[in-house]
């Protein structure tokens, strides 16, 4: 029986370390792809689709929806649930969700790296300074949101509201992304680079969660709250 648990154990390790090489492999293509081309196949004809889509509605909500990604909405939205996992001891949850922040400056590097221009549109309405690849937003999104929608499957255990949570911050993941596209400041493959990106340290932040051994970073948050009750 030992063996049996220690054998699935390992195969849980193997098949966890090949999806992060899968991801970063993926990754790595999209961002090489990114730097020795212009727009990929099918971004001018999406960008197209989206650009007559033109109505006011949608733009002041495609708009609205890019607030997520301001530098003082990360920071206060990272300070409040690392406030509420530190509240109610939720040590390795706390660990794990430093890979949000660590996501967002990675993705900041790699535009810097790869300097991949953004779309000339006529509905950009929106001043966007860096390079396009791939969408900081859309990073931010995947991580943070995909994060919560996670937690949401360990903690909330009344079935229809933990579904009601899960679909209204996964179709925020979705409007986010999608209107990255619709206010014309990102080429589709920015934004299906951003969820690439973002899926990679998504599932690291999981993993950690899912760990059968504390981190380091976990362990000694745990030691210095129970440090801070006595």
């Amino acid at each position: 029986m030992i063996q049996s648990v220690l054998k699935q154990s390992l195969n849980s390790k193997s098949r966890n370390r090949l999806i992060v090489v899968v991801l970063l492999a993926i990754n790595v293509v999209l961002g090489y792809l990114a730097v020795v081309r212009g727009p990929l196949p099918g971004d001018i004809w999406v960008l197209s689709g989206f650009e007559s889509l033109n109505n006011p509605a949608i733009q002041n909500l495609a708009i609205l929806s890019a607030w997520i990604g301001r530098p003082e909405i990360i920071a206060a939205s990272l300070a409040f649930i690392w406030i509420f996992f530190l509240r109610i001891g939720w040590m390795r949850e706390l660990g794990a969700s430093m890979i949000i922040p660590i996501a967002d400056l990675a993705g900041q590097g790699v535009k810097i790296l790869i300097d991949r221009d953004r779309p000339d549109s006529a509905l950009s309405v929106i001043a966007a300074d860096s390079s396009g690849f791939p969408s900081g937003h859309t990073i931010h999104a995947v991580v943070f949101l995909g994060f919560l929608m996670y937690l949401a499957d360990l903690h909330l255990h009344i079935l229809w509201v933990r579904r009601l949570f899960q679909v209204l911050v996964g179709t925020a993941v979705l409007v986010v992304s999608a209107s990255r596209v619709y206010i014309g400041v990102h080429w589709p493959s920015d934004v299906v680079g951003g969820f690439s990106f973002g899926f990679l340290f998504l599932f690291v932040a999981i993993w950690i969660v899912k760990g059968s051994k504390r981190t380091w970073l976990t362990r000694t948050l745990s030691d210095d709250t129970c440090n801070d009750i006595a």
